[in-house]
């Protein structure tokens, strides 16, 4: 049995190339109001200098409205992927996976003052098509956010996701009872 300050609301967007998940909860500890965004950046790393700038300028401005940004389609190398990432570090904190540039990437932006009082874990459940980051407060239930980048999913690779899906609407409070 849940009381409402205990529901946990499962979100989920499904647009031709992405699925993005999140699982919020109205525990105390979460955050009241989360601004989420989810964007394919069809190459935000590209070697093309002129696309990068317009694209990590995009991205900028995408950050300043959201909470959370789910990106598709990084590509490049994991260095290159760092030092990105690096350049965002003061406000945000930022998951992506290894996977090689072919296979594009996604990374999961959080905005740190939203996150502030939470323990954040990132976890790649497909190589450059899946990324689930799940931010747990010292008290109630985590928010989990799982990133999808679903062009050529496979078989397997659906049932993962499926899986953690099922698992994010399992989550309860401690406090809970079954």
């Amino acid at each position: 049995m849940r009381t409402s300050s205990q529901t946990v609301l499962t979100l989920a967007i499904v647009t031709a190339t992405s699925f993005f998940c999140i699982l919020v909860s109205a525990a105390d500890q979460a955050p009241a109001e989360i601004k989420i965004a989810t964007w394919n950046a069809g190459a935000l790393l590209t070697a093309f200098a002129p696309a990068r700038r317009r694209k990590l300028a995009a991205l900028r401005q995408l950050l300043l409205s959201s909470d959370v940004v789910c990106i598709q389609e990084l590509h490049g190398s994991v260095a290159e992927k760092t030092r990105w990432a690096a350049q965002f570090s003061e406000k945000f904190l930022v998951f992506f996976d290894g996977a090689l540039s072919a296979t594009g990437g996604i990374a999961t932006i959080l905005a740190k003052d939203k996150f502030k009082n939470f323990t954040c874990m990132a976890e790649t459940l497909a190589c450059g098509r899946v990324l689930k980051v799940t931010a747990t407060p010292v008290h109630g239930v985590p928010v989990c956010i799982v990133n999808i980048h679903n062009e050529q999913l496979c078989a397997a690779e659906v049932d993962l996701v499926c899986q953690a899906v099922r698992e994010l609407s399992d989550i309860r409070s401690p406090d809970v009872l079954p």
